[in-house]
């Protein structure tokens, strides 16, 4: 028997979607309190705000549009009934699942091997043996990861897996890869293709190098990292003085827009004065062209980090290790609002209650 395909309409979407655009909640959360894939969330999110800018388009060429549009939806829904007639036809000449291929095997056959009945039945042996983690146990592993990563950046996979092997925790170097991709971390050394760009913009050559950074509002810079949240992650962005090490404004978002980033962007430079250079990485959020305007207009010379060199943004590196080690990793936040508030407090000390001047002050 198929399984049904769910639709939903307008409505739900606008109301599923608007609740991710408050972030008052992870998209994992939304998601499973709704009973949805986070990937829908995600998606209905990025459409929502893509199309706010369609309410004052002009009506005639919004009709003119929706005509097209509908036109080109006919086709695609005769196709998709095509397809879905040839699906469900393939759903029922299939024979066996892999669930009631699993159920064949008999790990006490004397005479078959279990990998010669994986082998018969053409179900890779890797799929029989395979136990689903669960998230909490996921979101432990993914955390201890990130903490020898913190304590040493210079690490990669293979190294990482030996720490955590020492530490009493079993798990391969693929098991490590896999979560250094999930949270977007790479060992701090120069080598090619360390991140995913955009390869439709601008990239930037990096302007610090043998720069003498004295003084307050020569030098801002700028980097995102991922926070754990109990059912779920969030992505943090924070725009930094150089010179200073202040935190001059930042953002905590659910998802990896560059929206949040551009926020955080504008309240920096209405209240401050505006820099000499700004530096980033060279992430699609920092190289889209609603980044780069405000920096252009204000005439500030862009700086971005060359490829496999996160340290050349090491004043901001810095500050993430201190805030995950004494903030994030001590206490366990419930909700985005809860984060938000933690975060809050931890930067107001950051900035009130440290000296911020000379490279070889403490961090609080």
């Amino acid at each position: 028997m198929s399984q049904t395909r769910k639709h939903y309409d307008e409505s739900f979407k606008s109301r599923v979607a608007l609740e991710a655009i408050r972030e008052q909640q992870t998209l994992a959360e939304i998601a499973r309190k709704y009973d949805l894939n986070p990937v829908l969330v995600t998606k209905w999110k990025k459409q929502a705000l893509e199309n706010m800018n369609s309410l004052f388009v002009d009506q005639r060429k919004k009709d003119a549009k929706e005509k097209r549009d509908t036109d080109h939806q006919e086709d695609l829904l005769k196709q998709i009934g095509r397809l879905t007639v040839e699906n469900e036809w393939l759903k029922k000449s299939l024979v066996n699942s892999v669930f009631e291929k699993r159920k064949m095997i008999d790990p006490n056959n004397d005479a078959l091997s279990v990998k010669a009945q994986c082998k018969l039945i053409g179900l890779p042996e890797s799929t029989y043996y395979y136990k689903a983690v669960s998230k909490n146990a996921e979101n432990d592993f993914l955390q201890r990861v990130d903490e020898v990563s913190l304590e040493r950046p210079e690490y990669g996979s293979r190294r990482i897996r030996d720490e955590l092997c020492d530490a009493g925790l079993k798990c391969g170097r693929k098991k490590v890869r896999r979560a250094m991709i999930k949270i977007g971390i790479v060992a701090k050394y120069p080598h090619p293709k360390t991140s995913t760009l955009n390869p439709e913009h601008k990239k930037y050559p990096y302007l610090l190098k043998n720069l003498e950074i004295t003084r307050p509002n020569q030098v801002w810079c700028a980097d995102i990292t991922y926070i754990r949240v109990k059912h779920g992650w969030a992505y943090m962005v924070a725009i930094l003085d150089w010179a200073t090490r202040k935190v001059l404004s930042w953002r905590l978002s659910n998802s990896m827009d560059s929206s949040f980033c551009v926020e955080a962007l504008k309240e920096a430079l209405e209240n401050y004065p505006v820099p000499q250079y700004f530096n980033t990485d060279q992430g699609s959020q920092f190289t889209s062209e609603s980044f780069l305007k405000p920096l252009k207009d204000n005439n500030i010379k862009i700086s971005m980090d060359g490829k496999g060199r996160a340290l050349d943004n090491v004043i901001i590196e810095r500050f993430w290790r201190s805030l995950k080690y004494k903030r994030i990793y001590l206490l366990e936040h419930e909700s985005l609002v809860q984060t938000r508030i933690g975060i809050s407090e931890y930067i107001d000390r950051y900035n009130s209650l440290r000296r911020h001047y000379g490279h070889s002050e403490e961090n609080p």
